[in-house]
């Protein structure tokens, strides 16, 4: 599985039939912007509201065009008779294949070459804040680096371990049973419990009851019923 990144994704593709025009970002000389020069863009830009759908088409169409054809259960997923399969997070591509397709993935790394500005990253380590630890027989998946910035981020470093699952048998007080203040802000709350939603998904199953409890409280119209409990 190796981790590639495509550079300034979105300045790829050419614009599609819209006519858009902008005035010369900042800065370009003085003497180009008086007076105000309007251009016409003829690829992508970042912060273009199209951008993502237009480099999608672009890089799908180039895949497709060699062999490759979408997953039906998620078009980011592409894969080839060969059994080389690669995955696309807007700028970032994972490739993974059998031993025995080695050679062909070297010529499809060559291909995108070819066509895009692409940095090979080498086997994939890390892929979307999920950590891979592999060897000659166990691939792992972590997400230690992730978990602990979150920690970081919410003042969290220091608090206690629970064990998980969380005891399906635990009720969650509301802050008025307590008599306790409710919070008139929930932000926070939703952050936390957002973040991991994440971890829940994608390493930590084992958290997915707690996440799923937690999260009953995260919506709007359950302001009232917050919950004080602290989330450790």
């Amino acid at each position: 599985m190796d981790h590639l990144d495509v550079v300034t994704a979105f300045v790829n593709p050419e614009i599609d039939d819209d006519d858009i025009y902008r005035t010369l970002p900042d800065g370009w000389p003085d003497s180009l912007n008086a007076p105000k020069i309007i251009v016409r863009l003829r690829k992508a830009l970042y912060g273009l509201k199209q951008a993502p759908r237009l480099w999608y088409e672009d890089i799908n169409a180039f895949l497709l065009s060699f062999g490759f054809t979408q997953y039906f259960a998620d078009p980011n997923v592409s894969l080839r008779s060969d059994g080389i399969l690669i995955l696309l997070y807007v700028d970032d591509m994972s490739m993974s294949y059998p031993k025995a397709a080695a050679t062909a993935a070297i010529e499809v790394k060559a291909k995108l070459s070819e066509k895009y500005k692409i940095t090979n990253l080498g086997p994939a380590c890390q892929f979307l804040g999920i950590e891979i630890h592999r060897n000659d027989t166990v691939v792992s998946l972590r997400q230690k680096a992730y978990i602990t910035k979150i920690l970081r981020i919410f003042g969290m470093e220091h608090t206690h371990v629970v064990s998980t699952p969380m005891d399906p048998n635990i009720q969650l007080d509301l802050a008025k049973d307590r008599g306790e203040k409710e919070l008139e802000d929930i932000t926070d709350y939703q952050a936390v419990v957002g973040s991991l939603m994440y971890t829940a998904l994608a390493t930590r199953p084992d958290q997915s009851y707690a996440v799923a409890a937690l999260s009953r409280y995260k919506s709007r119209p359950f302001t009232s019923h917050m919950t004080t409990a602290k989330i450790t």
